[in-house]
């Protein structure tokens, strides 16, 4: 769930890194693996380095760094990046099969607005700062702002890492589903994948050896409220191209989990897959109950354990002259958590309805509903140098047989602005997962200002 902050404590914070990001050359890229550049392989921005070396603007301050350590001169040489992302996407959508006369009636409009603001700050090789915030439009008067990153990392001793405060922590490999995302604070959305999602406040230990790691999380989410700290363990091994890992996430009196991922490729196609296995669930599930007056009543299944797995695919290709390319994904999700019969939902509809505003249900409980899923996407971008893709996608329950196709061409050939037209065709029956309100097309254009970043 999104997470809200106090606009009195965030609204300084988000002004003093706007006057930072002011300063003339100033840049950062976030990092998905922040101890590799923190102790291990370093990453720079080029152009910011090349010009920290040619005595340009493009450091906030030069850190004094021992000349007889090259290790900690690299480290400790960008002291302070601020930057950002600003991103505006105007979109039109509209149902041709209810298109009439008026030609205002085609596409309601939509705005999506906003800006990342990020800061890292590194003052010597054993320590670095990292904090990323969002701001969405419309800006409310009580803050519409989310606190997306804010951690230290620590070197304790050579060799431990020690990462500390709310992070990321993309535990599954899964793309459309990941069961094995135990830790973040939101699932994977299957219909927007790629959405950055956001961790726990935690304190994480990363011991690396050889090629193999071990992690183990301290979850606080909890303790802020004087309530329990989860404990979340894992370890990852490479074997040749192949990596295994093993995890799982338990706290007392609250439901638990162990996970397994594997990942490899095979003749240039990249397998993977995940395996969970959940217990002392808290999840409701509706039921038939001839002793209520709806039919139905709300259980819980504490005593159960609920297997959950998914497997997939993706597999890529670009000519030589990179005029011509194309990806693939696909992927199958069965899950355990799920109904046998997802229409036990649709069938008793005014009983959920009062259900929900009893509380009795929450709206998580209604999550895929289903046992067995699957999602695939083709694409293809800048067509022979000309800018355009097209990409096709499906998603589906495959147990309520309703799902989405999806036909999309996108055009880049301005700078920094993409024009994107989707159709998307939703079927099955009224009141299904996917096609709640029953099968149509959707048209969608929208324009998008990518790639604005400072």
């Amino acid at each position: 769930m999104k997470q809200r902050n106090n606009v009195h404590t965030f609204v300084p914070a988000l002004v003093a890194l706007v006057l930072l990001a002011a300063v003339p050359g100033v840049s950062i890229q976030a990092q998905d693996t922040l101890e590799e550049e923190l102790f291990g392989e370093v990453m720079f921005d080029d152009a910011l380095f090349d010009d920290a070396l040619s005595g340009g603007e493009g450091l906030v301050r030069q850190a004094d760094a021992n000349p007889g350590n090259p290790s900690a001169a690299l480290l400790t040489s960008e002291t302070v990046k601020v930057g950002g992302r600003f991103f505006m996407d105007v979109e039109g959508s509209g149902k041709p099969d209810a298109w009439g006369d008026d030609i205002s009636t085609y596409l309601s409009p939509g705005v999506a607005l906003g800006f990342d603001l990020y800061l890292d700050a590194r003052p010597d090789e054993d320590l670095r700062v990292f904090i990323k915030g969002r701001a969405e439009y419309p800006f409310a008067d009580d803050g519409d702002y989310e606190l997306m990153e804010a951690f230290a990392d620590i070197l304790p001793f050579p060799g431990l890492f020690v990462r500390s405060g709310k992070q990321t922590a993309n535990w599954g490999v899964g793309y459309f589903f990941s069961p094995a995302n135990l830790l973040n604070t939101q699932r994977v959305n299957p219909e927007d994948p790629e959405a950055e999602l956001t961790g726990p406040v935690a304190v994480k230990i990363h011991l690396p050896v050889g090629t193999d790691n071990y992690y183990l999380y301290s979850i606080l989410g909890e303790a802020v409220d004087g309530g329990p700290v989860a404990l979340a363990p894992k370890v990852e091994w490479m074997a040749g191209n192949a990596e295994l890992s093993l995890g799982g996430l338990w706290m007392p009196e609250s439901p638990w989990a162990v996970m397994t991922t594997l990942s490899t490729t095979l003749g240039g196609v990249y397998l993977f897959a995940e395996a969970v296995l959940r217990g002392n669930e808290d999840k409701r599930w509706v039921v038939l109950d001839s002793g209520s007056p709806s039919g139905v009543s709300v259980e819980t299944r504490p005593d159960e354990l609920f297997p959950l797995a998914t497997a997939g695919i993706a597999w890529s290709w670009s000519d030589d002259l990179n005029r011509a390319n194309l990806g693939v994904r696909a992927q199958y999700y069965y899950n355990g958590l799920g109904y046998d019969d997802p229409r036990i939902l649709s069938g008793h509809e005014l009983a959920v309805k009062t259900f929900l505003m009893a509380g009795a249900l929450g709206v998580e409980d209604l999550v895929e509903s289903a046992r067995h899923y699957g999602g695939a996407v083709v694409s293809t971008s800048a067509i022979l140098d000309s800018g355009f893709g097209v990409t096709l996608s499906w998603l589906g329950n495959l147990v309520d047989n309703s799902g989405k196709a999806g036909l999309g061409v996108s055009w880049d050939g301005w700078d920094r602005l993409m024009v994107r037209v989707d159709f998307d065709y939703r079927y099955g029956a009224e009141g299904s997962e996917f096609s709640p309100l029953g099968s149509g097309p959707t048209v969608a254009l929208l324009l998008s200002v990518s790639g604005a970043t400072f």
